[in-house]
Order: structure tokens, then sequence, then C-alpha cells
């Protein structure tokens, strides 16, 4: 998937591109950028988040966990915190293995 923006002065001042190596800025085409690791990464952030609030759903209502979303007992807090910390640094490894082609996937 690519990315299409006309190169405008703002643009030229606010990302610094070099209008010497790059002939389109001069002659008004089309400036092409690869979306990249975007729609994975969004992919991945959406089943992240969805997890965390299944977590604190679940945490609310059930009383073996104290009916508490972050607060309550000391050790379904602690669990709790742990998880939905472990769900943040998997969203930002695989995320980084991605970005770094250690995975490869194709969307």
């Amino acid at each position: 998937m690519r990315v299409e923006t006309t190169v405008s002065l703002f643009n030229y001042f606010l990302f610094n591109i070099d209008c010497n190596k790059r002939r389109s800025c001069v002659q008004g085409e089309p400036f092409h950028v690869d979306s990249g690791a975007l729609g994975f990464s969004v992919v991945m952030f959406c089943i992240g988040a969805s997890a965390a609030a299944i977590i604190l759903v679940v945490r609310r209502f059930t009383p073996a966990l104290g009916m508490a979303e972050l607060g309550g007992p000391r050790v379904p807090k602690i669990i709790t915190g742990t998880m939905l910390l472990s769900i943040y640094i998997a969203y930002v490894l695989i995320s980084s293995f991605q970005a770094y082609d250690h995975i490869v996937v194709n969307f």
C-alpha cells in the first residue's frame, strides 16, 4: 500500500526534504511514501486494547477478583497489573520485530 501526498513548501520546511535529490519536489509530482508497518501495528494495537478491556470487564464483575477494576485485593491487583503490562510489552516487541523485518507480514 502506498500513501500519496503533494509536497508543499510547508512539508519541505517541516520534514526537511532535500529537493535536490528528489525531482518530484520541483516538478510538483506526487511524493510516494510506503506505509510500512502501520497496518500490522494498528491490528496489534486493537488486539491488545481489546484484551485489556476484556480483562478489566472480567475483573470488574467477578467476585473472586474483588469486583474492582484496578483496586481491590492485593494478589488479583498484582496479577492484573502484570497482565496489562505484559500486553503492552508484547505489543511493543511484536511491532518492533515486524518493523525491523524479523517478522514478515504482507498487509
